[in-house]
């Protein structure tokens, strides 16, 4: 068992705190840090998935709470499990429990395929300023790394946006958002239109609300379906005859997203534009990655309250 354990600063990730341990551990070596925290020295923790969270949970004495907690709070794994079956979560967190995260991200569809790269690492150098003025150091937010969101919610500008391929996973664990490394490696997102930073600012308060909300009884297709068609009638989408005007409904999901046209980030799921809910409408399920969801419910309901709402007042059948 472990004599100091850190405390999980707010929104920081799991993967962050491993950053502070080491640092703060003294230890000279990563694998003197992996021995601690996991037992062994090949224990395996990328940035976005963990793994050993029984043996974390172990040595910490559960000080950053029960692997649910963890997952639940300090990873962006909730924003890829929120629109699957119950059990999709649960295989995943037995998963990170263990050493048997290989292929995970790809699965859950944190990469579309075996040779895409894990999402990027992002930062907003004024957050880092501010740690380092309180903590006397900068940490990794949850917040920053859910997909779709380049701005700061707190400072409303640009993150700092930091890629890096599949074969430094493993090699680069516990890097640090620090301000000069930043600085000069990062590139730093061009300006954009205050109707672009308007829209960029809602989305990243819609991703946060997203990975951090909870879905009575879990997700269900049919749940979701009603959930659209209700929201569809509201806005005028559905045709007498009861099918969807799809003339009307892409020209208003286009209007929407406009602002955000010409945005890699967004590239694949406007293209996709409004397909989830055809496939729902026509009551077949169909892997969809969550950020076009995330799109889909900004666009029909504004914000997760207002969804999560509509959702639970909509009938299972």
């Amino acid at each position: 068992m472990l004599s100091f354990v850190p405390p999980l600063l707010p929104n920081q990730t799991i993967y962050s705190w491993g950053s502070v341990f080491h640092e703060m551990s003294g230890n000279s070596t990563v694998d003197q840090t992996r021995l601690q925290l996991f037992g062994t020295a090949r224990g395996r923790w990328d940035f976005h998935i963990p793994s050993h969270l029984n043996e974390l949970c172990s040595s910490t004495q559960l000080r950053l709470g029960t692997p649910e907690i963890i997952v639940r709070d300090a990873t962006i794994i909730p924003y890829y499990t929120q629109f699957r079956d119950p059990s999709v979560a649960a295989n995943v967190l037995d998963q990170v429990r263990r050493n048997s995260i290989g292929g995970l991200a790809r699965d859950i569809g944190m990469t579309r395929s075996a040779s895409t790269a894990h999402p990027p690492r992002r930062s907003c150098n004024e957050c880092v300023l501010a740690d380092e003025d309180k903590y006397g150091f900068a940490y990794w937010r949850r917040d920053h790394q859910l997909p779709g969101v380049l701005v700061c919610q707190t400072h409303g500008k640009p993150l700092l946006e930091l890629p890096y391929g599949r074969d430094s996973v493993q090699r680069e664990i516990f890097l640090w958002p620090n301000d000069d490394w930043n600085l000069r490696e990062a590139q730093l997102i061009l300006n954009w239109s205050d109707a672009t930073l308007n829209a960029l600012q809602h989305l990243a308060q819609l991703a946060a609300d997203m990975a951090g909300g909870h879905l009575d009884g879990g997700y269900s297709m049919q749940k979701m379906r009603n959930t659209c068609l209700s929201a569809l009638q509201e806005r005028n989408l559905i045709a007498t005859d009861r099918s969807l005007d799809l003339s009307h409904a892409l020209r208003d999901y286009g209007d929407h997203y406009a602002p955000l046209k010409g945005l890699p980030e967004f590239t694949s799921s406007l293209q996709r534009s409004i397909e989830p809910v055809l496939f729902l409408l026509g009551g077949n399920e169909h892997r969809t990655h969550p950020l076009e969801w995330m799109l889909i419910i900004g666009w029909l309901f504004g914000d997760w309250a207002t969804f999560r709402k509509a959702y639970e007042r909509s009938i299972d059948a």
